[in-house]
């Protein structure tokens, strides 16, 4: 038997194997909920799958991996009022995982743009939502924000009660986000960008000084992106001076000592040749030596979940 629900509303629950989890709501005609099953912010090794019922039992949508890790988002417009389940189950019915689900008319978003900050730097910061079902009044402005630690932002529509948490980098190096005017950039500099088609290869212009030991290193993974980010340092020529290597995380880097002084160029892909909603992407460049730590979003890899930043003002 399904236990009733409102339709807003967070439940920590467990897999108990084989035994699925269902929950009943009463929705109103072309109602708009978010569903999501949170796992990795409470360490937990379930691997959620969801799946949006009638009450007869069809499947409306299902809902896995979310393209980053195991956890599952869903986002649904309910065309007829009436009562719908939501179950909930470990992808291989393994027992004793917890799982937090959530449940309520916030944004279902992917990753922070730009994806990283200037340490003290006011900058305005706006989400990647998916789908294109948002309403004009449900557009999600961007906010500005001046951050010291990198961390969650929350984000919310502007008549939404609950709000989706997104996490941001924050660098001591200056920022460049695509689309701006460019020059060629200097180490170290931060760069913000975005794939929005398959096969795109994005690409920016580097001052190198001879015999400089340069660090490239890729942040998406970590956070919110979908993708797995290739990159190649090329020169006048056209020919490549170096490349970053598929390592053991999602995410990774190169180092380059430059051979002349020159302008190159930084080229940016996903690695399966993907793009679109979700692969916006972030790249350090910074002095060889430097280090700043990186995780591959997980089940044991635990993301922090303190209480969302606010803005400085709103837009």
């Amino acid at each position: 038997t399904a236990q009733v629900i409102p339709d807003s509303v967070a439940i920590d629950g467990k897999s108990d194997g084989a035994r699925l989890d269902h929950y009943r709501f009463h929705v109103r005609e072309n109602q708009v909920l978010t569903i999501e099953a949170l796992t990795q912010c409470i360490e937990s090794a379930m691997d959620p799958v969801i799946r949006l019922l009638t009450p007869e039992g069809e499947t409306v949508l299902l809902a896995d991996d979310d393209g980053v890790g195991s956890e599952c988002r869903l986002r649904h417009q309910f065309s007829r009022a009436g009562d719908y389940i939501i179950e909930i189950k470990d992808s291989g019915y393994v027992a004793g995982g917890s799982y937090h689900l959530r449940i309520g008319n916030f944004p279902l978003t992917s990753h922070c743009f730009p994806l990283a900050v200037q340490r003290g730097k006011s900058t305005l910061v706006g989400v990647e939502s998916f789908g294109n079902d948002l309403l004009p009044e449900n557009q999600i402005v961007e906010q500005e924000w001046k951050l010291d630690v990198g961390g969650n932002l929350a984000f919310r529509f502007p008549s939404g009660t609950a709000s989706a948490w997104r996490r941001i980098h924050v660098s001591d190096a200056p920022q460049y986000v695509e689309g701006n005017e460019e020059s060629p950039l200097t180490c170290p500099v931060g760069i913000s960008g975005r794939l929005l088609k398959s096969g795109e290869a994005d690409e920016y212009a580097i001052a190198g000084v001879k015999d400089a030991n340069v660090r490239f290193q890729s942040r998406t993974r970590s956070l919110g992106s979908r993708a797995l980010l290739k990159m190649q340092l090329v020169n006048g020529q056209n020919e490549v001076v170096a490349e970053s290597k598929v390592g053991d995380t999602d995410e990774w880097i190169f180092d380059c000592k430059f051979p002349a002084d020159g302008v190159y160029r930084l080229r940016v892909s996903d690695l399966l040749g993907r793009g679109g909603e979700g692969f916006g992407y972030y790249v350090d460049v910074m002095s060889a030596g430097s280090v700043e730590l990186a995780f591959k979003p997980d089940a044991k890899t635990r993301e922090p979940a303190a209480a969302p930043k606010e803005p400085l003002a709103r837009r």
